[in-house]
């Protein structure tokens, strides 16, 4: 099939990672289904299912608004500004498809993408094997993940891994200060908004504790059209937009392990 790997995978990131922050017991479930076939078209049915804490109907009415959740109890208990729902579902949108919503309180939800996209007639290209992230970078380092997104911190320990470098997961910018003063890493990768301490106070402290040698890169959202000059402006040495590719975080942490 043709269309945007990159797009797509933001969408299922976001959706992913609310139902993880909803779901305090049960599973977090993701779907795919063929629905049908027309011509050189294929229509598929993405879904991320739930038995998190549910949606009302009211409550639903509000849930792709920019920076909008359910309620104001939900911000205060889960955090979060609620733009990732609304970023998916323009990201969708521009895509041609439509996204929809099932929820029942207390038994969960169930968000289903549902896209038309071109079957090419020639092979497409090889994915990016282990092997060959493991033979981009010979030098090992070892790396500070500054991230509270528990989708996040899994798909960057999962690269990393494959890369053959070690790691330690932080999941909020105290914790990350703490770790990189008492122990030696090679390099950071701050997420854009960390909880407790933001990326400014926490390259600046970091910058102090260990000296301007560390590389530390930011890692944040596209959406925001000035992410990377903030990055920049902050202290930060250079910056990855989410989502990004294995091969575009071991290409940046090449670029800066020496």
């Amino acid at each position: 099939m043709v269309g945007d790997p990159i797009r797509l995978r933001q969408i299922l990131l976001n959706l992913g990672a609310n139902a993880i922050k909803f779901t305090l017991e049960g599973s977090v479930e993701f779907k795919v289904a063929t629905v049908h076939r027309t011509g050189d078209d294929l229509s598929i049915r993405l879904g991320v299912v739930d038995t998190g804490i549910g949606i009302t109907p009211q409550q639903m009415t509000r849930l792709f608004l920019r920076f909008s959740q359910a309620d104001a109890s939900t911000t205060r208990r889960f955090g979060g500004s609620g733009l990732g729902l609304a970023i998916s579902k323009s990201l969708v949108e521009l895509m041609g498809g439509s996204i929809e919503v099932e929820s029942e309180p207390g038994k969960g939800s169930a968000f289903w993408l549902n896209l038309k996209l071109p079957v090419p007639l020639a092979e497409s290209e090889p994915v990016v094997s282990s092997h060959s992230l493991a033979q981009a970078d010979s030098k090992r380092l070892h790396i500070l993940i500054a991230e509270d997104n528990s989708v996040n911190q899994l798909l960057a320990s999962m690269i990393l891994e494959q890369a053959g470098h070690t790691f330690e997961i932080c999941a909020n910018g105290l914790i990350a200060l703490d770790r990189a003063a008492k122990y030696p890493f090679d390099m950071v990768l701050m997420d854009y908004q960390m909880p407790k301490m933001d990326r400014l106070e926490a390259t600046r402290r970091i910058r102090e504790s260990i000296g301007p040698s560390i590389p530390i890169i930011g890692v944040t959202a596209d959406a925001l059209i000035d992410d990377r000059g903030n990055c920049l402006q902050s202290g930060m040495n250079d910056y990855l937009a989410k989502p990004y590719r294995a091969e575009q975080l071991i290409e940046v942490i090449s670029k800066w392990s020496g």
